[in-house]
């Protein structure tokens, strides 16, 4: 099931608050507030699990010095030089394959939420 198709299921399927769901709780909430909040947080879940599929997907998909700086300067917490050394180039080298890299990613980013809204 898409992320799309889960959200607008859990949409439809909300409870609406009358009696004795209206009735607080303890915790100063309703049933349906508390289930609503349970909802949206389970929604925002899978829509973080998607995007770090997304991005991973993309990420395989740069060509092989941008894939790399990526992986080192985000997922392994390198700095540009350490890079740089890594790679065989400069510092300002690696920040301009890595800028690049990052614009392409946020429009493939951009245009697969468009896609899946």
């Amino acid at each position: 099931i898409s992320l799309s198709d889960f959200a607008k299921y859990c949409r439809d399927s909300e409870i609406v608050s009358v009696h004795p769901f209206g009735e607080l709780a303890e915790d100063g909430m309703t049933l349906y507030e508390t289930i609503s909040s349970d909802i949206k947080t389970i929604e925002q879940e899978l829509q973080v699990r998607e995007l770090h599929a997304l991005l991973h997907r993309e990420i395989d998909k740069l060509p092989k010095r941008a894939k790399e700086t990526i992986r080192l300067y985000y997922f392994h917490h390198q700095n540009l030089k350490q890079i740089g050394q890594q790679l065989g180039v400069s510092e300002s080298r690696v920040c301009q394959i890595r800028n690049g890299a990052m614009v392409h990613l946020r429009k493939r980013i951009r245009y697969a939420f468009c896609l899946s809204m």
